[in-house]
């Protein structure tokens, strides 16, 4: 083919105008078209440029409602580096990514930017007995990391944790039992992942008697147990419901049966468990292995059901919709 054939048969390319062609059509069609939408993508539409601003950027377009405010908001989110959402505030609100020297469990709070004072515990995951605290915000901020870039959250690192617990010196008055020195150590350890977009949490605590005595250490678990989830205690003197984990008799003596697992699930919230009883030696005595998993789903909101049901209160219950594992599971392939 020659070259002469070969330009013709290329069409020229004209130089484009203005490609918005809402900007072309009359300002009374554009107001039309504005009424049909609802409030938050109009505002959307008003900052596009200076011309839609002047015109649909009055001070009843601007006066949004609740619900349209945080749809509008939360599209600015990604947007906007350096900033989160708050569900409590309904505003865009300043943080810093800064990791603080030494982050364990007790010291989470130390990412708090003065803007949450009022609303960090609005809604939070925590158990008793356990030092891991995670207010939403923060869990938002994590899982913004992955969605949207470092410049909008904070890694996942920042969540986990390792915790040396102090000695519980001595058994309450309370329960009849004698004064008696016990020195269990107890070490916690909690890390985040985020699988398919939803934030999971591990954590892992280990209890032994610094001095092997078995005795020493079922008081310690009976006077001071901690929980699973808000809906399961792990070795309470007394049970709050039948779903609460017992754990086996521990003598001084070597055991017979040395070695005692059990797996089970939270019938009302997205937490998996171990527990594992085990006899090491007999300078170490009885190890007693707790591990949880907890999906926290995706964080978009602290009024989602996975969140609430975690997080709250078990003044309502309703069962969980994940299958039994489930939870353990992702995270193993997570």
């Amino acid at each position: 083919m020659s070259d002469t054939s070969c330009s013709e048969a290329i069409p020229k390319v004209e130089p484009k105008g203005n490609v918005f062609k809402l900007l072309q059509l009359p300002v009374e069609l554009v107001l039309i078209i504005s009424e049909f939408l609802p409030q938050e993508d109009e505002v959307c539409l008003a900052l596009t440029c200076t011309s839609l601003l002047c015109l649909l950027g009055d001070a009843k377009t601007m006066q949004l409602e609740p619900s349209a405010k945080e749809t509008l908001l939360c599209r600015l989110e990604p947007e906007v580096p350096g900033v989160v959402y708050c569900h409590f505030c309904r505003k865009l609100v300043p943080f810093n990514g800064d990791a603080p020297a030494g982050i364990d469990g007790l010291r989470l709070n130390r990412l708090s930017p003065t803007q949450f004072a009022n609303c960090a515990c609005s809604s939070m995951v925590s158990f008793s007995g356990s030092s891991f605290k995670l207010p939403y915000y923060l869990a938002r901020l994590a899982t913004n990391y992955q969605l949207f870039g470092p410049e909008h959250g904070i890694p996942l690192s920042y969540l986990s944790y390792e915790y040396q617990h102090p000695y519980h010196t001595y058994v309450p008055l309370a329960l009849q039992l004698p004064w008696s020195k016990i020195m269990v150590s107890r070490t916690e350890t909690a890390t985040a992942k985020l699988i398919d977009n939803e934030l999971f949490i591990s954590c892992t605590y280990k209890l032994f008697h610094e001095e092997a005595d078995a005795n020493a250490l079922h008081r310690y678990i009976i006077t001071t147990p901690f929980y699973i989830c808000k809906h399961i205690t792990v070795g309470a003197l007394r049970r709050n419901t039948e779903y609460d984990v017992d754990l086996p008799t521990m003598t001084n003596s070597r055991p017979t049966d040395s070695r005692h697992q059990k797996t089970g699930s939270c019938h009302f919230c997205t937490t998996d468990w171990d527990t594992l009883v085990e006899w090491v030696d007999s300078k170490c005595g009885w190890v007693i292995t707790v591990t949880t998993y907890h999906e926290l789903g995706h964080c978009r909101s602290p009024y989602d059901r996975i969140w609430q049901d975690i997080a709250r209160p078990p003044l309502r219950l309703g069962y969980r919709d994940a299958p039994r594992g489930a939870i353990k599971e992702r995270w193993l392939r997570g």
